[in-house]
């Protein structure tokens, strides 16, 4: 994946993390395709990348220096990422031309809202894929640390993980070839590019390797408290209130983020989408 080559003139995105600590703008030719990589960070972010025709083009306008950046492997790229609400921003490579390391996640974009919802205003974008899994080895899982769930008859156990492997969660489902991801066009849903699987709490556990690790994020009428890796910055469960129905699932749900489940490819489940952007309280974009 790399920059297009000008051919039309370019038009300013402007973007930001979900509590606007952080804000951008960036030129590019209009959006008409973005880019989805299924390695093993992209693949659990749910990143959409576009990529700037040279790395000036990409303007902090504020928060310069609040991003934690991540990286792995051979440390050939940066993942930025909120450290308060686990937005994936940008990265940059040094494995990339000079002048072109820049990478931006299109699913920041605001004003408009970046929906891609079947009736959003960027449903007709393309989406290209990338195998990005086949240009390095493949992502070991580290074990699951020890809970007491077990499935019943005609369950499995999933088990789930951040990249770095600080956070876990297990769940008690079906064979996953009968589950139904929901896919969410909420401000924070859309950002993160979650997949949920919903289940209720009996049948879920959060566990943490790290408990040190886990960033809580929460916003609005705080319904909902999103559990993310303060090392990687990979979304895995979103809690709710006890004391709130939650306005899709009800009450006693547990979700969990089934982009990195173990054994599970995303792009064979069906997807049901919510319209959380009408449903939720009103988001400042």
């Amino acid at each position: 994946m790399s920059a297009p080559e000008q051919s039309a003139p370019l038009k300013k995105y402007h973007g930001n993390c979900h509590c606007h600590a952080f804000e951008f703008s960036v030129m590019l030719p209009e959006l008409k395709e973005v880019y989805e990589c299924n390695c093993s960070i992209c693949s659990r972010r749910g990143v959409l990348w576009a990529f700037p025709l040279k790395d000036s083009d990409f303007v902090i306008e504020k928060g310069e220096g609040t991003l934690t950046e991540y990286s792995f492997g051979p440390k050939t790229k940066s993942h930025k990422f909120c450290p308060t609400c686990g937005t994936a921003v940008y990265t940059t490579a040094t494995n990339r031309p000079e002048g072109q390391s820049t990478a931006v996640n299109a699913r920041t974009f605001s004003k408009p809202h970046f929906d891609i919802h079947p009736e959003g205003l960027y449903s007709s974008i393309k989406i290209t894929s990338f195998d990005g899994a086949a240009m390095g080895p493949a992502y070991e899982f580290s074990p699951a640390p020890p809970h007491d769930l077990q499935p019943d008859e005609g369950e499995k156990l999933y088990h789930k993980t951040c990249h770095c492997g600080a956070l876990h969660a297990v769940i008690a489902a079906p064979p996953a070839e009968d589950w139904v991801a929901t896919a969410c066009n909420c401000s924070i849903c859309t950002r993160n590019g979650s997949l949920w699987y919903y289940s209720k709490n009996p049948k879920a556990r959060f566990l943490p390797s790290k408990p040190e690790a886990v960033t809580n994020y929460t916003f609005g009428t705080g319904i909902a408290v999103h559990k993310f890796c303060a090392i990687c910055g990979v979304e895995v469960v979103n809690t709710f209130s006890p004391e709130l129905s939650h306005p899709v699932t009800g009450k006693d749900t547990a979700a969990t983020n089934i982009r990195g489940v173990e054994g599970v490819d995303v792009q064979k489940l069906e997807v049901t989408w919510v319209n959380g952007w009408d449903i939720l309280s009103s988001y400042d974009d």
